[in-house]
């Protein structure tokens, strides 16, 4: 039967001078609050928090410029290497990266992307595709199992300016082994879907899986320890006669999670 580690996350601490730091360096200065629970810092048009480890967000770090819309058109973006090396340089100067374990058993890898986000415009007659942004996204994987979740990813978007307009950086400072479990095989995950489908569909079948993905969770924080665990993430498309009939080929879809351990 195949293994799998379930890791404890350990998230940073972050000291207030530090935090004004990167404030500045994103060019917000005024109204610092700090409590045990977080920091943060508003000048009225752009604001900055973090919270801190212990909370429901522990270890996220957030900043978003509301002089600017992510959503407007941007007829010359930042090129993409520059938006990558600002990245690189602003998450390596402040320490907002993972530190690398010496477990060897411990394969972290961090993968990034840079291009640009398009978006549907129209104009009363027609539509078309606008550039809003360039958008610097994350895949993260632990022993080649990708990691999703609110507290497992690194995202920004960039207009004109090499500076981005948003941030949005969750991810642990330290990590380690905390304990070792069975896979659950993935064709006894489909089973019981499929049992508990059929139960609450009356015993119809008029659904269909679309997709499964095993990948660990980093999701909201409960209680310590703080643990990254795999779970199967099982899409689930619903057969919707009335939509069909409008000419909807895709009926509603659901998200199922369920722990992949035992």
């Amino acid at each position: 039967m195949a293994k799998t580690f379930i890791f404890k996350a350990r998230y940073k601490r972050m000291d207030p001078d530090g935090f004004l730091k990167i404030a500045r360096t994103l060019g917000v200065s005024e109204k610092f609050m700090q409590s045990d629970e977080g920091l943060a810092v508003n000048d009225g048009a752009r604001s900055l928090v973090y919270s801190q480890p212990g909370t429901k967000f522990g270890g996220l770090l957030f900043y978003t410029d509301q002089s600017q819309s992510l959503g407007a058109v941007c007829d010359k973006l930042v090129d993409d290497e520059a938006a990558k090396a600002w990245a690189y340089a602003f998450l390596k100067d402040f320490d907002l990266l993972p530190h690398r374990s010496r477990d060897e058993r411990i394969v972290f890898k961090l993968g990034v992307s840079t291009s640009p986000t398009k978006a549907v415009s129209f104009d009363g007659r027609e539509k078309h595709k606008v550039t809003i942004n360039t958008e610097f996204i994350t895949r993260l994987t632990l022993n080649r199992i990708p990691i999703t979740g609110p507290r497992a990813k690194i995202r920004m978007a960039f207009k004109q300016q090499e500076t981005p307009i948003m941030i949005l950086r969750g991810i642990w400072e330290d990590i380690e082994i905390f304990d070792e479990k069975e896979i659950v095989p993935e064709a006894e995950i489909v089973k019981a879907v499929s049992e508990r489908l059929v139960l609450r569909r009356n015993d119809k079948a008029n659904y269909r899986m679309v997709d499964i993905k095993l990948a660990y969770f980093a999701g909201e924080f409960h209680a310590e320890p703080d643990l990254l665990e795999p779970y199967y993430f099982v899409e689930v498309e619903f057969d919707d006669p009335k939509a069909r009939e409008v000419g909807i080929k895709q009926g509603p879809r659901q998200m199922l999670r369920l722990p992949a351990c035992r």
